[in-house]
């Protein structure tokens, strides 16, 4: 599958609502895509062959791993 390159910004607030760009060596069309932060997971929309976006979900408190999802593989 995809391997991550960059995940930015790697920080935001805690209302939510950033957009998080995944830089990724390819990305086919046709995935499955979702992150989930901590628990709570958020739609991945591909841009292009190789740039992913989320948009962070509300509550993620403290910091908490980013974990990608496509096709059920857990890319990090």
């Amino acid at each position: 599958g995809p391997t991550i390159q960059s995940i930015h910004p790697t920080l935001g607030p805690e209302l939510g609502g950033t957009a998080v760009t995944l830089s990724t060596d390819f990305l086919p069309a046709g995935m499955h895509l979702y992150c989930t932060f901590g628990f709570l997971s958020a739609t991945a929309v591909r841009l292009n062959d190789s740039l992913a976006l989320c948009i962070s979900p509300q509550n993620v408190q403290a910091e908490v791993g980013l974990h990608v999802v496509v096709h059920n593989e857990v890319l990090m």
